[in-house]
């Protein structure tokens, strides 16, 4: 083989490597079409929950959440199952003591698990509203599952706590 030949050789070969290894093109512009396309889903899905709560509605608001036996709700370390947090809600609307929630998005981050599940981050001011007119503000630290069920969303997880106001600063 004379080295011509041998160069031949060598850049066919190459050549043949180089894309054989290629993976497919990554067209990232789909990939952010879907993912925008997600988000605006989850954030239509969240605005239908907030929604529920400043109206105080609080039963229509468990609708949206995923009746599982493997749910749950975290708020400051207590932790509710469906079946525990549907009774809550049930004794909150009963007994009317809380008139309404509202939960003002200061940040939001997602987090793209796959195409049905979403992780999203937040920091938000939590603006209750007592049955008797008393008003509370408190600000929270949260984390939603967002699960994709039979092409509706619905909230699969949540994480609160409370964020500890620094009086030092005031």
């Amino acid at each position: 083989m004379t080295m011509k030949n041998n160069f031949t050789l060598i850049a066919i070969v190459a050549t043949l490597v180089f894309f054989s290894c290629q993976t497919k093109p990554n067209n990232s512009n789909n990939n952010t079409m879907d993912k925008e396309k997600i988000k605006s889903e989850i954030i239509q899905t969240e605005n239908e929950l907030l929604e529920t709560y400043r109206q105080g509605d609080f039963m229509k608001a468990l609708a949206i959440e995923v009746e599982s036996p493997d749910f749950r709700a975290i708020v400051n370390g207590r932790i509710d199952n469906y079946s525990t947090l549907s009774e809550r809600y049930k004794k909150v609307a009963a007994e009317k003591l809380v008139r309404s929630m509202d939960y003002q998005i200061e940040t939001q981050d997602f987090n793209f698990i796959n195409a049905d599940n979403v992780l999203v981050t937040l920091r938000v001011k939590l603006v209750t509203t007592m049955s008797d007119g008393n008003v509370s503000s408190k600000p929270l630290a949260e984390t939603i599952l967002w699960q994709r069920i039979n092409n509706v969303w619905k909230l699969g997880h949540y994480h609160a706590t409370e964020i500890p106001i620094d009086n030092s600063r005031k």
